[in-house]
């Protein structure tokens, strides 16, 4: 039933320096999500924001997130 869909893949990491821990998830999320038929459009990883309201004071993930959410009629159309 999930085959042939697609995914954006948003992460929040509590992390400063995310390079190691996402190369590990990006690994994950393509094992399990190819297993399941589902294409990846897209992965964006948010690091340090894991306490409520910690993303507010981060101009930058939120114009990020803006853009992630404008972009979804790309991402559906390819």
């Amino acid at each position: 039933m999930i085959s042939g869909k697609k995914a954006i893949i948003v992460t929040p990491m509590n992390q400063e320096d995310v390079n190691f821990e996402s190369e590990v998830l990006v690994e994950f999320y393509i094992r399990l999500l190819d297993c399941l038929g589902v294409r990846i459009m897209e992965m964006f990883f948010f690091c340090n924001i894991m306490e409520k309201g910690a993303v507010s004071g981060k101009q930058e993930y939120l114009d990020k997130a803006y853009k992630i959410g404008t972009n979804l009629i790309k991402y559906i159309e390819k």
